[in-house]
C-alpha cells in the first residue's frame, strides 16, 4: 500500500507534467494558428457532410481522343463518350495482370506508319511521369520500361493488336508495350466500331485541307448548340460572413493573430506574421494564398504531391462552386519546381462545363504549388454558372459554326502578328509562305468556352469559341464569325 505522503508526491509530479504539457500546447497554438485548420471540422462541413475530393484517377484524363478510320477520315470524341477513357483503363488493367509484357523503343517513322491503320489515340495536355502513370493505372514494371520517361499520349492500332503505343513528348521518344495476347485490346476494336457507326463529325488533318504537313485534325463542318453563358464570380468581397469563414480555412477559427487589411479598390488581405502567410481576396479575380517556405523537406513525388494539392483545394474552398452548376476539374498542366532546396510541382487545374473546356484569358481556374509536402502557393478563380445553363444549352437549336479551316485562312496574319509581338522571329517571303508556316504551327483546334480577362458585372459571359493552340499560346476566335477574342501566353499564365 502507498503511504499518504507518497500519494501526495505522485499528485505533485502529475500536476507539474500537466502544467508543462498545457504550456507546450499553448505555445504551438499561439506560434502557428494553422494548427487549428487541421481539425476534423475543416474537412467535414457544418451539416456533417464530408467534403468531396476527386481522386487522382478522376482528374487524370486525356485532353483529346482521336479515332483514325483510315483513308484520311477521323473523329474527335470526348473521353466520356462511348466510355472511351474507361475502356482504355480496363485494357491497361488487363495488361497489368500479365507478366510477359515487354517495352521496346521504336522510331518516329515506325510510330507514324502503325498509326496510319485504324487506330485510337488518347492525348494529354501535359507530360505524366511514366512511373506515376503505371502506378495509377496498374501497369507492371515491365522489361524495358526504364526507357520511358513520360506519357504524353497512349494509342492502340489495329496494325498491331497485341500492342499499346506511348509517345514521350518531353524526351521525343516512341515506345511499344507488347503483350502475349490480342484478347486484351478487343474492347478498343469494339469501341472504334461503335464510334464509326455513330453520327460523328468527320475530321481531317490540316495538312489534307490546306496542303501542308500538319497532322492536327479539325472538323470540316461543325453543327453546335453552344451559346453565351452568363456567370458570376465565386467570391463576393461584400459578403463579410463568407469571407471570414473562407479565411478561417487558412488561418484557423480564431483570427486574433491575423491582420485584416481592406484596400480602397476592394481587395481584402489577411496576413499572419511578417507576411509568413498571406491571403489576398480580389473582386472579380479570385484569391491568392502564399506561404513562406519552411526548411527543406523531402521530395514526396508526383502522385503524393497531386494528392496533397487535391486535398488542399478540397478543404480550402472545395471543388464545387458555392451555388453554381457542377464544373468538372482535371489536371491541365504540371511543372516541376524547385526553391531553396525544396522540390515539388505546380499543378494547374482546368475546368469543363458540359464536356467543353473553359479557357481563361491570362489566368487559370486553380493553381497549386506543392514544395516538399507543403502547399506554398494557391490561386483560385472559379466562376459560378447557372445550374440551368446545361438544360438551356440542350434546348438551343444547333447552328453551323464558322468553318475551322476558313477561320485559319481568315486569321493567319493576326496569329503571325501576335507571335512577332511576343518575340518570335520568322524568315518568310509572301503571304503563301506565311500561311503555310502558321498552319504548320497549330497543335490543336477545339470548340470551347472563352472567359475574357476584363468584364463589367453586367457582361460576365462565357463566349463560344474556337480554341487554337499555337506553340505556347492559346488563341481564341468567335465560334460563329471567327473574330479574334484574345490570346494567352500559356507559359506566362502558369508561372
Amino acid at each position: 500500500m502507498f503511504k499518504p505522503r507518497h500519494i501526495e508526491r505522485i499528485k505533485d509530479v502529475i500536476l507539474v507534467v500537466l502544467f508543462f504539457t498545457t504550456m507546450l500546447l499553448l505555445y504551438f497554438l499561439w506560434q502557428n494558428p494553422m494548427v487549428d485548420s487541421f481539425k476534423l471540422s475543416s474537412i467535414i462541413s457544418d451539416d456533417n457532410e464530408v467534403v468531396e475530393i476527386p481522386s487522382l484517377e478522376e482528374v487524370t484524363k486525356p485532353e483529346d481522343t482521336i479515332v483514325n478510320f483510315g483513308g484520311g477520315e477521323y473523329a474527335s470524341i470526348h473521353h466520356e463518350e462511348f466510355s472511351a477513357w474507361g475502356q482504355l483503363k480496363q485494357v491497361l488493367n488487363q495488361f497489368g495482370k500479365e507478366e510477359g509484357i515487354v517495352a521496346e523503343r521504336i522510331t518516329k517513322e515506325q510510330y507514324e506508319q502503325i498509326m496510319e491503320f485504324k487506330s485510337i489515340k488518347y492525348t494529354f495536355s501535359y507530360d505524366i511521369p511514366f512511373n506515376a502513370f503505371s502506378e495509377l493505372f496498374n501497369l507492371p514494371r515491365v522489361q524495358g520500361s526504364d526507357m520511358i520517361g513520360t506519357v504524353f499520349s497512349i494509342a492502340y492500332s489495329s496494325g498491331s493488336p497485341e500492342s499499346l503505343f506511348i509517345y514521350d513528348k518531353k524526351n521525343e521518344g516512341y515506345f511499344r508495350l507488347i503483350s502475349e495476347s490480342e484478347e486484351y485490346t478487343k474492347a478498343l476494336e469494339e469501341l472504334m466500331a461503335k464510334v464509326e457507326d455513330s453520327s460523328y463529325t468527320t475530321h481531317y488533318t490540316i495538312g489534307t485541307l490546306v496542303g501542308t504537313s500538319n497532322q492536327t485534325v479539325l472538323p470540316l463542318n461543325l453543327m453546335t448548340n453552344l451559346a453565351d453563358i452568363p456567370y458570376s464570380t465565386e467570391i463576393d468581397t461584400k459578403e463579410a460572413d463568407y469571407i471570414r469563414e473562407f479565411a478561417q480555412s487558412f488561418f484557423g477559427d480564431s483570427l486574433d493573430f491575423v491582420r485584416r487589411i481592406e484596400e480602397s479598390k476592394g481587395n481584402i488581405i489577411y496576413m499572419y506574421g511578417y507576411s509568413d502567410k498571406t491571403l489576398t481576396i480580389t473582386p472579380n479575380n479570385g484569391i491568392e494564398y502564399k506561404e513562406k517556405e519552411g526548411p527543406a523537406g523531402s521530395d514526396v513525388g508526383y502522385l503524393k504531391s497531386l494528392e496533397i494539392a487535391l486535398e488542399y483545394v478540397g478543404t480550402h474552398g472545395g471543388w464545387k462552386t458555392y451555388d453554381g452548376a457542377n464544373i468538372t476539374p482535371y489536371v491541365k498542366s504540371v511543372t516541376r519546381i524547385e526553391s531553396d532546396n525544396n522540390k515539388g510541382y505546380r499543378f494547374v487545374f482546368g475546368m469543363e462545363f458540359d464536356k467543353k473546356g473553359i479557357y481563361y484569358e491570362n489566368n487559370e481556374p486553380i493553381v497549386v504549388e506543392v514544395l516538399g509536402d507543403r502547399v506554398t502557393n494557391y490561386t483560385r478563380n472559379l466562376i459560378q454558372v447557372d445550374p440551368k445553363a446545361k438544360e438551356l444549352n440542350e434546348m438551343t437549336p444547333e447552328k453551323e459554326a464558322f468553318s475551322a479551316v476558313n477561320m485559319i485562312a481568315k486569321n493567319y496574319k493576326y496569329i503571325y502578328k501576335v507571335l512577332l509581338e511576343e518575340g518570335y522571329e520568322f524568315e518568310i517571303n509572301g503571304d503563301k509562305e506565311m500561311f503555310e508556316t502558321i498552319s504548320n504551327m497549330i497543335e490543336s483546334i477545339e470548340e470551347g468556352y472563352f472567359k475574357p480577362e476584363s468584364e463589367s458585372d453586367e457582361e460576365m459571359k462565357l463566349i463560344p469559341a474556337w480554341i487554337v493552340k499555337v506553340d505556347s499560346f492559346m488563341m481564341y476566335f468567335d465560334l460563329f464569325n471567327a473574330k479574334p477574342l484574345g490570346y494567352t501566353n500559356v507559359s506566362a499564365s502558369r508561372g
